[in-house]
């Protein structure tokens, strides 16, 4: 039997994977904390690294008698719905022409961005709580659903909210809500692993 640190759930992938997810649950949790003017711009930067994180993931071992479990409650699901709304105002709500589970355009339907943050928020929670058990099984377990989840369900809504956001500020801004700053925009991003492989990139 291989050392239990040779397993792939602690490879260099899945922890950079993670970091990102803590940085992301940590924003959305604390959003009633950001600026308001600033907010859009801040989640269409951790949307963006998210994504190219769950890009790099591969899934685990086979092993159907281990199954990770969902943790994340209806109500805090509500809860991060409700502010990420609250801070995105009228600009959350979109019409959208395509479901990718059908992959057809059936009619428009109107969907929110903030519904998108909830949803990725219970699967992205739902993993890092597995992983944090520091059960190698059960780490597994939750790579796997990861995974999954990532091409059909989280993958999808990031992209859909990615879309809009960057629409919205890029194409056509006509919320305060989307508006670009120069410099700073509201988050402290020198501890991320990224700035730090940055600094020591640019070092040598």
């Amino acid at each position: 039997m291989g050392h239990p640190f040779n397993h792939i759930v602690y490879s260099k992938n899945v922890i950079e994977f993670v970091t990102v997810s803590k940085e992301f649950c940590n924003f959305v949790e604390q959003s009633a904390d950001y600026k308001d003017e600033n907010f859009a711009e801040v989640l269409q930067k951790v949307l963006s690294l998210l994504y190219l994180k769950g890009l790099l993931l591969t899934e685990g071992e086979e092993n159907d008698e281990v199954e990770a479990e969902k943790l994340v409650t209806e109500l805090e699901w509500t809860f991060i719905r409700n502010n990420i709304a609250e801070k995105l105002k009228e600009a959350d709500a979109y019409i959208d022409f395509y479901d990718h589970l059908l992959q057809e355009t059936p009619e428009p339907a109107s969907n929110s961005i903030s519904e998108n943050i909830a949803d990725l928020y219970q699967d992205i929670k739902d993993f890092i709580e597995n992983y944090q058990t520091a059960i190698t099984e059960i780490m597994n377990a939750g790579l796997n659903d990861i995974v999954l989840l990532f091409r059909e369900n989280w993958g999808p809504k990031l992209l859909n909210s990615l879309r809009i956001l960057h629409n919205r500020l890029y194409i056509s801004p006509s919320n305060e809500n989307f508006t670009t700053s120069e410099g700073e925009i509201g988050i402290d991003t020198k501890n991320w692993f990224i700035s730090k492989r940055q600094n020591e990139n640019s070092k040598s």
